[in-house]
């Protein structure tokens, strides 16, 4: 429903070091779903701010992401319930064979990096970058950031 809203949009590769400047901003909003943590934080905290230049003044920034998380005693909860409830649907074939067919075809030493930060860590860097950052929603090692540019 909100194709008729758009009018215009962009993919892009964050990884690619030159992807600034193959986009054409400013943007109302940039969504990111699970791909930052394919970028180092060290990295994020140069991309974290092209995020925040590449907005409209009083843009929103969108991030779905994996974080690390605390394991009380060794522990971690959210890894197990998320093995399970992957296992779950692949076993009712709610995940389609395809879908893991293609991720067990990319050799292994073919993946991508993988850094999962923090959700403090994000938060800290989007603040850095100049964002006003809300409280993320977080649900099985995965958590939500909104973050807008702000106009002081």
């Amino acid at each position: 429903h909100l194709r008729p809203h758009i009018d215009a949009m962009q993919l892009t590769d964050f990884t690619d070091a030159s992807f600034s400047n193959s986009v054409n901003g400013p943007f109302d909003c940039i969504l990111s779903s699970f791909s930052l943590q394919h970028v180092s934080g060290h990295q994020l905290l140069d991309l974290y701010p092209t995020l925040y230049r590449l907005l409209d003044s009083d843009g929103l920034l969108f991030i779905a992401e994996e974080v690390s998380s605390d394991a009380p005693a060794g522990l971690d909860i959210s890894s197990i319930v998320r093995r399970d409830f992957i296992r779950t649907n692949r076993t009712q074939k709610l995940i389609p064979t395809e879908f893991t067919s293609a991720q067990a075809s990319i050799p292994r030493n073919q993946w991508p990096p993988f850094y999962s930060l923090r959700i403090d860590d994000h938060i800290s860097l989007l603040a850095r970058a100049g964002f006003a950052v809300s409280a993320p929603a977080y649900i099985l090692g995965a958590a939500l950031f909104v973050a807008c540019k702000r106009t002081d």
